[in-house]
């Protein structure tokens, strides 16, 4: 929620009057399976909304760093180094779609 205040796309003034409903106005999804929740992974958030903007974000054993404020080249190595950690958990399958999945966030960033 702050991220996305500190960008612009929430004030704090909604998330005060809102609260518990909050939730309802902003999405957190695996980049390429919708199924997955709070796993170790890739994620894209932001509002929902029809305008809005999409960021990213890896989740590692509870922790979570938002990733899009890097340059490409980073982002690539950050991604890189997730997957060659998350080796024993994810197959080749897996790490070709999250490969995939950052492509074509790359190419649109509304992906």
């Amino acid at each position: 929620m702050n991220y996305l205040i500190k960008k612009g796309e929430l004030t704090k003034y909604e998330v005060d009057e809102r609260m518990l409903n909050i939730f309802q106005s902003v999405y957190v999804i695996d980049i390429f399976n919708p199924d997955k929740l709070n796993q170790n992974g890739i994620y894209r958030f932001g509002r929902i909304s029809s305008h809005g903007s999409v960021y990213l974000l890896i989740k590692f054993d509870d922790q979570i760093e938002i990733i899009n404020d890097f340059n490409y080249d980073a982002i690539q190595n950050k991604v890189e180094n997730f997957l060659q950690l998350e080796a024993n958990e994810f197959d080749d399958h897996i790490i070709n779609k999250y490969q995939e999945a950052l492509n074509k966030w790359f190419e649109n960033k509304t992906y």
